[in-house]
């Protein structure tokens, strides 16, 4: 039995019924197809207008119901993220449910002096280390950004802290592309290589869209 078949969770809670989902998905795809969403980024345009999206004024992007389906169809059913060693440590799939800790906090609370202040590098090494230890702790992300280091290159410094104290899956952020590229290829160097890095991946990038229906550039 492996780690992941171990954290399945045989009952889930069940947010919505079918009928809700199926709504919000129906009020989803109207949107995407009649209001659209506007992409800041000249490749993500091309992507997107190849795969049959239709492209308006000032990044406007109009995705066809059929477009979103296919995509839907097209993703695989199951996402496996590895320990450092090498064993399945996540199954991103239905029915499994993990716990990790979170990131991006600008103060902590000192745990010698219970004074409130700014996290630093070594704070996130501390934290690493405690999550690494913690058997309920599935992923680690940095809980912390560090104040002590330079902020063009604190992704870089956060990622290192973290996987210098934890075999765990992690989850980073980056603050552009090339901090991105240098992560990746300090853990292809990590992991052995690049096809070893494909075959066991053990990080992966936490990304988001900031407003509604608006991608920017550096976000893609």
């Amino acid at each position: 039995m492996t780690y992941s078949d171990q954290r399945q969770v045989p009952y889930r809670l069940e947010a919505v019924d079918p009928k809700g989902v199926a709504a919000i998905h129906a009020a989803t795809v109207e949107v995407l197809s009649e209001t659209g969403v506007v992409y800041e980024d000249t490749e993500a345009l091309e992507l997107l207008t190849s795969a049959g999206a239709v492209i308006e004024e000032e990044g406007l992007v109009k995705i066809p119901e059929g477009l979103v389906d296919q995509s839907i169809e097209s993703a695989p059913s199951a996402i496996l993220i590895h320990w450092r060693a090498g064993d399945e440590a996540i199954r991103v799939e239905h029915g499994y449910s993990y716990c990790g800790t979170g990131s991006d906090c600008l103060y902590v609370i000192d745990s010698q002096t219970q004074e409130r202040r700014q996290a630093t590098k070594r704070d996130i090494e501390t934290f690493a280390r405690l999550s690494d230890a913690l058997p309920n702790i599935d992923f680690v992300l940095s809980m912390g950004l560090a104040s002590d280091v330079p902020r063009a290159t604190a992704d870089l410094h956060h990622f290192q802290a973290m996987v210098s104290n934890t075999s765990k899956p992690i989850f980073f952020t980056v603050m552009d592309h090339r901090n991105l590229v240098d992560i990746v290829g300090l853990a292809t160097e990590i992991a052995g290589g690049s096809q070893a890095l494909e075959d066991r991946p053990f990080l992966g990038l936490f990304a988001m869209p900031s407003p509604p229906l608006r991608h920017y550039e550096t976000a893609l």
